[in-house]
């Protein structure tokens, strides 16, 4: 279900990017690259700017020097629809778990046939199925963190972005998320970048490896 076409599994490269907010520097990155069709994982203490790097690449920031580049294009407007971004705290309207999951589906223009079918496929993979009549908003916080990943990747977008996947989700979800996630993003993502805390879960997951100090600058380099 991953795209073959290296097209549709862009990179992610930053350029001379810095971001200030209010005064304060919160990401010196003069060059770091995401490779595509792979999945890194983003990492650092709090504070280190790991959110605020998935809003530039998502083109909800604006840099305050330099560029994101998705694939060829630099991030903004123009790119959001090549961007899938699973905020930490999922936010659902007041609807069916599968309302929340076919509108998103909706917004994005994905046609009803081959949307219906990556949706059943992704609702079967990540074990939801039972949900999907449930009021979204009645979800425990584990539930909501499976919900807000698989409509993620419902999008089918070339880049896809989750931001503490597992938040909230007790051990025993937590594990279960941690064996399964890998395959989830290789079937249904092309290119991903994941914010983890815990190391142990990152070196779990990762192909790559991003690691930010704790003024926004690059740690350590991908790979490491």
């Amino acid at each position: 279900m991953t795209p073959e076409d290296p097209a549709a599994a862009p990179s992610v490269r930053c350029e001379g990017l810095r971001f200030a907010r209010a005064g304060r520097q919160v990401l010196d990155l003069p060059d770091a690259r995401f490779r595509g069709g792979r999945i890194t994982v983003l990492s650092g203490p709090n504070g280190s700017g790991k959110t605020t790097l998935l809003r530039l690449i998502a083109g909800l920031e604006r840099p305050t020097a330099g560029r994101v580049l998705v694939g060829d294009q630099e991030a903004g407007a123009g790119t959001r629809m090549k961007t899938a971004l699973s905020f930490q705290d999922a936010v659902f309207l007041d609807r069916s778990v599968r309302e929340n999951l076919e509108l998103g589906m909706r917004l994005r223009a994905i046609a009803p046939l081959p949307g219906a079918e990556r949706l059943r496929s992704l609702v079967s993979d990540a074990g939801i199925g039972h949900l999907l009549d449930r009021r979204a908003r009645q979800l425990s916080g584990g539930e909501g963190q499976l919900v807000n990943l698989v409509r993620a990747l419902s999008l089918a977008a070339p880049v896809t972005l989750l931001d503490e996947p597992f938040t909230g989700l007790d051990p025993e979800h937590r594990d279960a998320l941690v064996a399964r996630l890998p395959q989830l993003l290789r079937s249904y993502a092309a290119t991903a970048i994941v914010v983890i805390h815990d190391a142990t879960i990152a070196r779990a997951i990762a192909d790559d490896r991003v690691v930010l100090g704790p003024d926004g600058l690059l740690a350590a380099p991908m790979g490491a």
